[in-house]
């Protein structure tokens, strides 16, 4: 179930189209019982006068073996024979003329050129003086090993274990050194298209780079599309990134996220610039607003920068820069009235919190949240979607908008995809309707009086200020849950401030909610 025999019939048929004669010989049909599959090819180039063999030896818990183009033959008289190379540039070894064409695909004993090991510890196996398919030389033979753990059954049970990099060593020894090339392919494969299934047409790919099998990338190519009629454009890509992996063996590194807040505000300038209608006043706005502040509130810690350049970013996306504008106003409010000696904790609070009060998740914004550019690249990068491959993403979102009409309260069951929910996106004038969130919009305002009431000076009011900025962390989940924690967390805080909860709609909108579009008196 590795790919052992498709491996080998790929080798096979791009052999023929090269012109070679190839002989073949698979071992198959233990596996069901924990056994050992091998596929062995030789490839045979001239008319009985030269003799090249490339061969291919796999097994099915995982190993395969190539006699590449220059394998020694046995000739009728016992004695070894000749093998020329395929290609010049091949670091394969050449031998002199043979007489005879070989009879038979079984490599002789350890007269291989390739190793190609889809499973480490069959490939181990295969390089054992003890077993009879041993056809590994440290003289002549190439490796290609995918490090990935297999467990067998006995490993599954606790009765025995190895480790891969024991294995490889193993192999090194009867090996060319020098010549083998190990990875986690099948790791690389499931990051990079899904699966693991693609790593034996990987290793491909890697031997092909590196020379070691005497064919053309398009006969191979060629050969893939004929024997995987289905999904071969993925194998495709598999063989192409295998070809990349063997040219620089640290290409195709996990993609970098930003680490600090100026990464930060250069990739969100990026990603304003290409997806917004005027999107040079939108990055340029952003990176000033945020760099402004960093100066304002130098001794931040990094992680606390972070995190408040982020939030300024998203307030920008959810309404306009005005908002953003409010929302640093607000927590440079907190950051002049806390202390260094406390390690800003209030700070770092508030930079969390207010953003979480003002980030209303209304339809527009939940529709921003499901079609924003930074969620397509990260599903891109999840699902191996390749674009330029012909690749192609399609959403369909199943959404539970509410909307309350007077006394009513309406909520759909939908589907959505994307073009729908880009045009629900940029309906912000939504939060002008009356009573639109209406007790999201009171938990906001109530939490925006409470930062004039806290007080900052002594330790004990500082742990008080803590927990009432902490407050909204709490408030999470659909609306049937996040109602009753708001109004435990005014109820725990009013108490701790000896104050008079407010009714959810006595909360009167300020500035902010005109920002957002709210009429006075909503």
């Amino acid at each position: 179930g590795m790919g052992i025999g498709v491996v080998g019939a790929i080798l096979v048929r791009a052999g023929h189209k090269e012109g070679y004669r190839v002989v073949f010989s698979d071992k198959k049909g233990l596996a069901i019982r924990n056994g050992g599959v091998f596929s062995q090819i030789a490839f045979v180039v001239g008319s009985g006068q030269l003799a090249a063999e490339s061969g291919a030896a796999a097994v099915a818990s995982g190993h395969l073996a190539a006699d590449d183009s220059a394998a020694c033959v046995v000739d009728a008289s016992g004695r070894a024979g000749a093998a020329t190379s395929r290609s010049d540039d091949s670091p394969l070894r050449s031998a002199g003329a043979s007489t005879d064409y070989p009879t038979t695909g079984v490599i002789p004993y350890g007269k291989a050129d390739l190793l190609l090991g889809i499973d480490i510890l069959e490939a181990t196996r295969a390089i054992d003086p003890r077993e009879q398919f041993r056809v590994a030389s440290s003289d002549r033979t190439s490796a290609v090993l995918n490090m990935h753990k297999q467990s067998t059954v006995y490993t599954l049970l606790g009765r025995e274990d190895f480790d891969p990099e024991k294995l490889r060593e193993e192999i090194d020894n009867h090996c060319i050194a020098a010549n083998t090339c190990a990875r986690n392919l099948s790791q690389l494969c499931e990051e990079r298209l899904g699966s693991k299934q693609y790593a034996n047409i990987m290793m491909l790919g890697v031997a092909y780079q590196l020379g070691y099998i005497p064919v053309s990338a398009h006969s191979i190519a060629w050969s893939i599309k004929d024997t995987i009629r289905r999904d071969h454009r993925k194998n495709l890509k598999a063989f192409n990134i295998g070809r990349k992996l063997a040219q620089e063996p640290r290409a195709l590194p996990n993609r970098p996220q930003p680490e600090t807040w100026e990464h930060l505000v250069t990739n969100k300038v990026r990603i304003l610039r290409k997806t917004r209608f005027r999107g040079s006043a939108w990055a340029e706005r952003f990176e000033t607003l945020a760099r402004e502040v960093m100066n304002k509130m130098p001794d931040l810690g990094d992680r606390v920068k972070y995190d408040l350049a982020l939030r300024i970013y998203d307030i920008l996306q959810y309404q306009n820069h005005l908002l953003a504008q409010h929302y640093v106003d607000q927590v440079f409010k907190i950051y002049e009235r806390d202390s260094a000696d406390r390690g800003r904790l209030a700070t770092a609070s508030a930079v969390l919190n207010i953003a979480k009060v003002i980030l209303i998740k209304d339809e527009p914004y939940v529709a921003y949240l499901l079609t924003r550019y930074e969620k397509k690249q990260r599903d891109i990068s999840k699902y191996a979607i390749d674009l330029a491959n012909g690749d192609r993403i399609r959403y369909l979102h199943c959404t539970r908008p509410e909307f309350n009409l007077g006394p009513w309260r309406v909520r759909l069951n939908v589907r959505t995809t994307d073009w729908q929910l880009k045009l629900v996106r940029h309906m912000k004038w939504w939060r002008k309707i009356p009573g639109w969130h209406r007790r999201e919009q009171a938990f906001r305002d109530w939490y925006f009086g409470l930062l004039e009431r806290i007080s900052l000076t002594s330790e004990a009011d500082y742990a008080i200020a803590l927990k009432a900025l902490k407050c909204p962390e709490d408030v999470k989940g659909y609306r049937e849950i996040r109602y009753p924690t708001m109004d435990a967390a005014i109820a725990m805080i009013e108490s701790e401030l000896g104050g008079v909860p407010p009714s959810a709609t006595s909360a009167r909108p300020g500035i902010l909610a005109q920002m957002v579009g709210t009429p006075a008196g909503a």
